[in-house]
């Protein structure tokens, strides 16, 4: 039920199940799992030498999520992937707990502080409120 506005101007995209399954050929839940696999340069993570995005999207749609990827690896039949995977269950591991958001943070505040009112606010109320004037 997540959808992720991608601002790009005229090129603007709403990025939803549907865009993420067409664009990376997996589903939303397994994406994370797939950047694990292709990395993330604007992250700093580093994805697994010889793993594109296709090569990453067969793996994680035939294997599941990247705890499956680690345990299952050698079932890859193209050898030199497999062996990428062997060596790099470090990397996995660390890119795993990098890209996954934990879903234990508090939240500093209620739900109905959060709500948002249509109350009109002027620039000079503001300016008042901060001590400024």
């Amino acid at each position: 039920n997540v959808k992720v506005m991608r601002y790009r101007g005229d090129s603007s995209v709403l990025c939803d199940k549907d865009y993420i399954e067409n664009r990376y050929g997996v589903s939303p839940d397994l994406y994370p799992d797939f950047k694990c696999l292709v990395g993330d340069s604007a992250d700093n993570i580093c994805g697994i030498r010889g793993i594109g995005p296709k090569t990453a999207a067969k793996i994680i749609n035939r294997l599941g999520n990247i705890d499956s990827v680690i345990l299952n690896y050698e079932s890859i039949e193209n050898q030199k992937i497999r062996n990428s995977l062997q060596c790099c269950r470090e990397i996995l591991l660390k890119n795993k707990a990098l890209i996954k958001l934990a879903g234990d943070a508090e939240i500093p505040f209620t739900i109905e502080d959060a709500e948002y009112t249509a109350t009109p606010i002027k620039t000079m109320d503001v300016i008042r409120g901060i001590g400024l004037l």
